[in-house]
């Protein structure tokens, strides 16, 4: 019922309230979302960059020692229409990230070398966003409004058994998975 941050289990219970946003809170959440920028060693940097009018794309950014030696930032995905929010898995292996270049915004996963793309949530015709993943890789919580409301949901990393956790009256956005 009350606006600000909220932790809360895996599964969706005992949902604890932090504060409103706002100062400290806010600084303490830019910072976890930022971390999931950086592969888990902390060398590579994912961003999002324009790749036309319209259209961007997610890229990796070699660490500062390799870019001396003229390395250059690797284009993971070449999507029409514009993808953005991504986060590293766990194992270094994966990048989620959302895209709205079927029309609707989803979820989308790719390798870290570019190949194996793939839609997680095509069809749903709703807002899928802010993907986050589980510590040991083999989820992705992000919030939707196939409900109606803006809920967050949960599903297997292969798309598979998307669940809402949040279950409740009011909009809940912008999740983030605490590893």
């Amino acid at each position: 019922d009350q606006p600000g941050y909220y932790v809360r289990e895996a599964t969706g219970a005992n949902p604890t309230y932090l504060g409103p946003t706002g100062g400290n809170l806010d600084q303490q959440y830019k910072a976890l979302l930022d971390r999931y920028m950086f592969s888990p060693d902390g060398r590579y940097r994912l961003f999002v960059g324009s790749t036309g009018a319209n259209q961007t794309a997610i890229f990796i950014e070699p660490p500062s020692e390799e870019r001396a030696a003229g390395a250059t930032s690797q284009q993971l995905t070449n999507l029409n229409g514009l993808s953005w929010d991504p986060a590293w898995s766990p194992d270094g292996g994966r990048i989620v990230f959302v895209s709205n270049t079927t029309g609707s915004d989803d979820i989308w996963i790719v390798n870290a070398d570019g190949s194996g793309l793939r839609n997680l949530t095509i069809g749903m015709q709703s807002w899928d966003k802010r993907p986050s993943w589980s510590p040991d890789g083999t989820r992705i919580v992000f919030w939707s409004d196939r409900s109606g409301l803006m809920q967050l949901h949960v599903m297997d990393a292969d798309g598979q058994n998307v669940r809402n956790i949040s279950q409740t009256t009011w909009d809940e956005t912008d999740p983030l998975w605490v590893r």
